[in-house]
């Protein structure tokens, strides 16, 4: 006897959709899946849409909203509205679900224990490019996808991964995850709505997967200009309606805020401010570089909605922070990529370096990079050869010939002795300094020996990552050597 198919509730949302609308419908309904309701969530279009919903899908569900709050106000409508199901499919209304999308999602998601599955999402006009296969992103909520927009498709992708977040324009969660975490934060209208999302649910324990077998195409009107956002997020003016990339970049600045400070602990609160500060500067410094002013200025209103809005941000992160595990902590740490810097990625592009926006991850170090690693090691220690075994020069009062205890007595007694200028140091140096030649068996000249090629192997490395943002690789080795 075969397995019953688990209940499945598709949620489309949908606000003033074009000739787009019709062919989203007709994909749900053409699903090779039995057990699937749908309901079609109205979020205050100017036109009332049951007509073109009773055209093409007479089977579906309509619910109505007299005013546009968002995608996730209206995707919360499933927490009331549905009943018995054990999956929902949240989809926007420009999105074309392949006819087995639907069941490789739910097969997975079955076989795997994975609560949150999306599809692989290709583009509207040429299904053999890339829009969406998950991403991750760092501690300040900026992302990165897998894969950059617009790739060619060529199965690069098509290993099941999993991802700390995924587009919300389709996406499988279970009821129970979804209930748990009390569905779609209404505070975030549209922008962000899917990685604040995800990122809750993995600290509430749950797993979150790309699934390359089900595709979708995705047109992305919002994001593209042809659907309007002036309103939704506050900003009425005519200049706002006209910017609509820059609108998209104010709701995603603000959002990524409020996201970032609900998920973190309060105590970690100090540090992350002061980097989200840091992260905005970087931003509006790169807005500026590509001449975006209104885009630059928009980054810090976030700021000013945040500073507005203190007891909402507070009860939003109790919420949150209540729901958590330690478990789920633990994954989203190992998710979580290194912060990521757009500015020196933008004065890369700019020097003609690298390409505009946000370039892939390097690759891990090849047989080649080995050998480079091994030269610019042996150039080192052909360099310092003098230092490693012969006499150390004396310049200035670069050292004293003191032992340990006659340092950290010269610290305990407050003076500041110059060391190597006539610039005076704290006293602290001197601690430095004994604990070196303690490590090197009581010898200060091993230890001056072991400060100066520390300095020297530091400033490779930092040498080597400061040029392999600029030029990649081949940057890294010429700026090392």
């Amino acid at each position: 006897m075969e397995d019953r198919q688990p209940p499945v509730a598709a949620v489309m949302v949908a606000r003033d959709p074009g000739p787009w609308f019709e062919d989203a419908l007709a994909s749900l309904r053409d699903q090779n899946y039995e057990d699937l309701v749908v309901l079609v969530v109205d979020a205050g279009s100017r036109q009332d849409l049951r007509r073109r919903v009773a055209s093409v899908y007479p089977g579906a569900y309509v619910s109505r909203f007299n005013s546009d709050r968002g995608f996730s106000a209206a995707a919360n409508t499933a927490l009331s509205s549905v009943r018995n199901a054990s999956y929902l499919l949240f989809c926007h209304d420009d999105v074309v679900l392949d006819p087995e999308c639907l069941s490789e999602l739910i097969a997975f998601a079955t076989s795997g224990q994975v609560q949150v599955t999306a599809p692989k999402l290709l583009q509207w006009d040429d299904p053999s490019r890339i829009a969406s296969v998950g991403a991750s992103a760092d501690r300040y909520g900026r992302l990165w996808p897998r894969a950059e927009a617009g790739e060619l498709d060529q199965g690069q992708h098509d290993a099941v991964r999993e991802v700390l977040a995924v587009e919300s324009a389709c996406i499988l969660v279970s009821w129970e995850i979804f209930e748990k975490i009390g569905g779609f934060d209404p505070g975030i209208c549209f922008g962000g709505e899917a990685l604040d999302f995800c990122w809750r649910a993995r600290l509430a324990g749950s797993k979150v997967a790309v699934v390359p077998t089900a595709t979708a195409r995705h047109l992305g009107a919002t994001r593209r200009g042809i659907r309007s956002l002036a309103g939704l997020i506050g900003r009425e003016s005519e200049r706002a309606r006209e910017a609509q990339a820059e609108l998209l970049a104010y709701a995603e600045a603000r959002h990524r805020l409020r996201t970032v400070l609900c998920v973190t602990p309060a105590l970690s609160w100090v540090w992350l401010i002061w980097g989200l500060i840091g992260t905005s500067l970087e931003s509006a410094l790169v807005a500026r570089l590509r001449g975006e002013r209104l885009r630059s200025r928009l980054e810090w209103e976030a700021w000013k909605w945040v500073a507005g809005h203190p007891r909402e941000l507070w009860r939003r992160h109790r919420e949150v922070r209540a729901k958590s595990t330690m478990q789920g902590e633990r994954e989203v740490r190992r998710l979580l990529t290194a912060p990521l810097h757009p500015l020196l990625e933008e004065l890369a592009s700019l020097a003609g370096l690298g390409t505009p926006g946000r370039r892939a991850r390097p690759a891990r170090a090849l047989s080649g990079a080995s050998a480079v690693t091994l030269g610019v090691a042996l150039l080192l220690l052909v360099g310092s050869r003098h230092l490693l075994g012969g006499g150390l020069a004396q310049l200035g009062e670069i050292w004293a010939n003191l032992s340990p205890a006659a340092m950290l007595k010269a610290y305990w007694s407050g003076r500041r002795i110059g060391v190597g200028s006539t610039i005076r140091t704290p006293p602290v140096g001197w601690v430095i300094l004994a604990l070196l030649a303690g490590i090197c068996g009581g010898s200060e000249a091993a230890a001056v020996r072991a400060l100066f090629f520390a300095a020297m192997v530091g400033g490779v490395v930092g040498s080597w990552r400061l040029g392999s943002e600029f030029g990649g690789r081949g940057g890294a080795v010429v700026a090392s050597i």
